[in-house]
Parts: C-alpha cells; structure tokens; sequence
C-alpha cells in the first residue's frame, strides 16, 4: 500500500485533538499542551474499530494542507501496537515546532523518513489484521439502511476468539459505506445480558425490543429483511 494513496482516502472522522499522536514526536509532550490550542495539525481517522475489546485504528496526521505521517494503533487502550510511517520529514520537524511552540522550544533527533510514492509493504498490515478489511477508498454498495430490520448472521458472543455464529434479528443503528467488514453497525433487538452474568458468558433470548446487545456485518452476513410479522 502507498502512502499517497491513503492520503487520498475519504476519512470517516478528522480531528484536531493531539492525545492519538502522543509519542509520535522526540520530545514532545502533548500533556503539556493545552486542549484547543492546536489549530493548525489535523488527525485524519480511516479505521477506528474494536475488535475483542482491543482497538484496531488508522490514522494520517496533516500539517495545515501537508500530509506527512500514517499511524497504526492497536490492543489494549491502542497501546499493545504503535508504528508511525514518516513521509515528509520537513512538514513532521514543522509540526514539532510549532506543537512545542505551544509551551517551549527543544531540539528532537530525526526519524526515518519513507517515500510516500513508494510503496511500503507492511504499511498497513499490524495485529494479525490489515486495515484494507475495514477500509475501501472505492465504497461499498450497502443493500440496506440506517433503521432497518434484518436477519443477520453474527458471533453468538462477540467477545470470545472463537466465535460461534448465529442468525438473529438486528436493527441497522449505523451504515458506514467505506467498511467492506462491518458495512453495518446495529443493535440485537432480541437477545440481552442475562442478570447476574458476566458478558462472556451471560447473553439470553429476549422479547422483540428489549434487547441491547451491539453487533458489526457486512452484506454477506445478512440472510434477509426481518419481516414485520415476525415481529409479533
């Protein structure tokens, strides 16, 4: 995967908050920056999933209209896996400045700089996963939308590894057209949390509408529209 290529992807959220950069920079200390004194670096977010209660996220990060770094997160808190891909060091040395501008000046030691017209072959592939399974710059096509009802076929516990799969009745609360995995993001209006269990052992069936349980697909995990009288 090329860098430039994933600078051209159609993030699905961007930011000017620094916590996710923290680290990224020799000696630079985004706790002693103020909340809202940055106006000028901009996070631009492509993957931001959990997966087993572990994060799963893909980031570039811009100097006002100056792309020049990629971030891989993942695990516990997104801190069980960090890689950083530098493509433009002078913009990356240009945000150091002006970042510790915001509380004081400091030399920093220079870091591997990529080619961002080169292609990079791990970029993009950390945690025994690739971020081009939650990410299509093309789109998707999604056969159905925000507030309907399907039968779809999904973990019977979500946060196990080895996964039992079940069909059951969810509600479409989210379409993101640009994740190929988890197209839909939805609510299983039939089973819940049985009382007194804990969540890796104490889901139940439940009447329609009661249920709270959350639950990720795509197309090819769905069966079918949920009929409304399958609903009484």
């Amino acid at each position: 995967m090329k860098p430039n290529d994933v600078y051209g992807w159609t993030p699905i959220s961007q930011t000017t908050d620094l916590w996710r950069i923290s680290g990224s920079f020799e000696d630079v200390y985004i706790d002693y920056i103020q909340d809202g004194l940055n106006t000028r670096i901009l996070v631009k977010k492509y993957v931001n999933e959990e997966i087993d209660l572990r994060s799963f996220e893909f980031f570039s990060v811009w100097l006002d209209d100056r792309p020049f770094m990629i971030i891989e997160r993942a695990g516990r808190g997104g801190d069980d896996y960090y890689e950083t891909y530098i493509t433009d060091f002078k913009a990356y040395t240009d945000a150091g400045v002006y970042l510790r501008s915001l509380y004081y000046e400091d030399e920093h030691n220079k870091p591997t700089v990529m080619d961002p017209a080169k292609d990079i072959p791990d970029l993009g592939v950390f945690y025994q996963n690739d971020v081009r399974n939650y990410y299509n710059p093309d789109g998707v096509d999604p056969q159905f939308e925000v507030g309907d009802v399907v039968i779809a076929r999904v973990p019977e516990n979500h946060l196990n590894y080895k996964k039992k799969m079940i069909e059951t009745p969810v509600v479409i609360n989210q379409v993101d057209r640009l994740n190929p995995t988890f197209t839909y993001h939805g609510i299983q209006p039939c089973r819940k949390i049985k009382e007194g269990t804990k969540t890796f052992n104490g889901y139940t069936d439940c009447p329609f509408g009661e249920g709270s349980i959350g639950a990720h697909f795509s197309d090819g995990e769905i069966i079918g529209p949920y009929e409304p009288a399958e609903k009484e």
